[in-house]
């Protein structure tokens, strides 16, 4: 059970799938079990390492290392990282918002721990009727998703860099 790791930061992963592999930010005061494997560790690298494990290039490898829907943390460690010590930051500076922004929408539903108001409730645009206000959230909530693939499709391209992969990704 790894209970010298249990309530730190780690990063999440559903061990079984039915579709493709994608890893979450974990913050402090989770278990984890075996239906969901975690990697613990410090702070300095765990964006970075988050990133990766969402791109393109991490989902090539492990289709190659375990075709499966199955993912273990040994199939998870077997991937090759490369750390661009150059990149870093920027890295680090787009994961960081994504986690932002799937906070910000999860938190927007009754089921989150930290759910406090219906964002149609909010009204911070001083909507006068109710469909002003649904447009606005709407147009928020898109340009929050327009914001989230941008910065995917961004890390793709910064790790394809990184491995070199430009004519096979």
């Amino acid at each position: 059970h790894n209970l010298d790791y249990i309530f730190k930061k780690a990063i999440v992963w559903n061990k079984i799938t039915s579709n493709k592999y994608s890893a979450r930010f974990s913050t402090i005061g989770f278990l984890f079990d075996d239906a969901s494997p975690f990697l613990a560790m410090d702070g300095t690298y765990i964006h970075y390492v988050l990133a990766f494990l969402n791109t393109s290039v991490f989902w090539k490898y492990i289709k190659c290392i375990n075709p499966t829907l199955n993912f273990q943390p040994g199939n998870i460690s077997s991937v090759p990282l490369i750390v661009d010590e150059e990149k870093k930051d920027i890295i680090n500076g787009i994961t960081c918002e994504n986690i932002l922004i799937s906070k910000t929408d999860w938190d927007s539903f009754e089921t989150s721990w930290d759910f406090r108001c219906h964002p149609l409730l909010t009204n911070k645009n001083n909507a006068t009727t109710i469909e002003e206000t649904f447009d606005q959230w709407k147009a928020f909530t898109e340009s929050q998703f327009n914001q989230l693939k941008q910065n995917e499709e961004e890390l793709n391209r910064i790790f394809i860099d990184i491995y070199g992969l430009q004519d096979e990704l």
